[in-house]
């Protein structure tokens, strides 16, 4: 083989390394994973608890449904979600049914009557 054809076999195989692999790190590049948590901020619309959450924002007032799992983590106080309170939620679609959620951080504790 020409040193030529050795570079682009060795280029090609990194490249679809890269791909296949999505947490490779190379020397001197990494590279970003598409599957970053995403987060929305909202009210509470429904509220299941350890099953799901539905989170109420301008952009979609009746809510976006999200599973919840056993490793999800509460920032503040847990005992005060229901529905309507604010929370941010950070969620990663795992092809599942529904985004599942990674943490949930209440932002008031105080549910409108």
């Amino acid at each position: 083989m020409r040193p030529a054809s050795i570079t682009a076999f060795v280029v090609a195989f990194l490249a679809l390394s890269a791909v296949a692999d999505k947490s490779a790190m190379f020397v001197g590049l990494s590279l970003v994973s598409p599957d970053r948590p995403r987060s929305v901020t909202g009210t509470i619309t429904e509220w299941h608890a350890g099953e799901s959450i539905a989170v109420g924002s301008e952009q979609n007032p009746r809510g976006f449904p999200l599973a919840l799992r056993p490793s999800t983590v509460y920032e503040g106080d847990p005992s005060t979600i229901n529905v309507g309170v604010r929370v941010t939620v950070w969620y990663r679609n795992v092809s599942e049914r529904r985004p599942v959620v990674e943490k949930v951080r209440v932002l008031d504790g105080v549910v409108p009557r």
